[in-house]
């Protein structure tokens, strides 16, 4: 199972090469709030890992518009 640090580590690779996602996730565009960010998004992901569980599940599907876009 993917845990919350090594999906973060790919989704910035992603970010890398998808600039149109950079002003919704500003990971890239102030490096001063970088930590404070990070820490955020990945508390957001250690909730859902800890609350939402279906037995049997390995993949997550997040939505999209205002919720993550991603699968984890």
């Amino acid at each position: 199972m993917m845990t919350v640090e090594s999906f973060f580590e790919l989704f910035l690779e992603e970010l890398k090469s998808n600039k149109d996602l950079w002003s919704y996730y500003k990971f890239h565009t102030d490096l001063n709030s970088f930590e404070f960010r990070k820490a955020y998004f990945c508390q957001r992901l250690e909730y859902i890992a800890n609350h939402i569980k279906k037995p049997g599940s390995h993949t997550w599907d997040l939505g999209a518009a205002m919720v993550l876009q991603l699968c984890f």
